[in-house]
């Protein structure tokens, strides 16, 4: 994270009453990393070149919270390139604690959950960078996928080689 990246507040509040716990975290992680940021009930917004990093309490369990990073618009995307973010999470469901979706809006998000107790501000740092990281190589692959079907000429996504490693860092 750079000084250039920004951190604000979502702009969407979770329903839940603020944790102290969650708050204190976030105003830990903010005043390390030297970026101003307002800390709320709703958590973080990190813009970080063409992503999107959202750092929030989990809204069905307030001992945990959840790191996403949104990497992609996929709206109309072909059926066959949304199916290359099945195959990413099924080779690599053993090998981290990363999911891809699709949200409401149709963009593509990276996210994970962690609980509250075992996440401090240098951990909750690290796993912030890792997003982002990950982020950028599942961008890469959501990119080629689409550039493979464009020029499809017979194989197609079938060619893409995943592995454990895809969304490894």
């Amino acid at each position: 994270m750079t000084k250039s990246d920004q951190m604000t507040k979502p702009d969407q509040p979770s329903p839940h009453p603020p944790n102290p716990r969650f708050q204190a975290l976030i105003e830990s992680v903010s005043k390390a990393s030297g970026l101003e940021t307002e800390v709320g009930n709703a958590g973080l917004l990190l813009q970080a070149g063409p992503y999107q990093l959202r750092v929030m309490p989990d809204g069905s369990d307030d001992e945990r919270l959840v790191i996403e990073v949104e990497l992609a618009d996929a709206a109309g995307a072909p059926a066959a390139a949304l199916a290359l973010l099945h195959r990413i999470n099924h080779v690599s469901r053993f090998h981290h604690g990363w999911q891809i979706s699709l949200d409401e809006d149709e963009h593509i998000v990276l996210h994970t959950q962690r609980r509250l107790a075992r996440t401090d501000a240098g951990r909750l740092q690290e796993l912030m960078a890792s997003g982002l990281e990950r982020a950028a190589a599942a961008a890469g692959l959501w990119h080629k996928a689409l550039a493979t079907l464009e020029g499809e000429s017979g194989a197609g996504l079938n060619d893409l080689k995943l592995d454990a490693s895809a969304l490894r860092v």
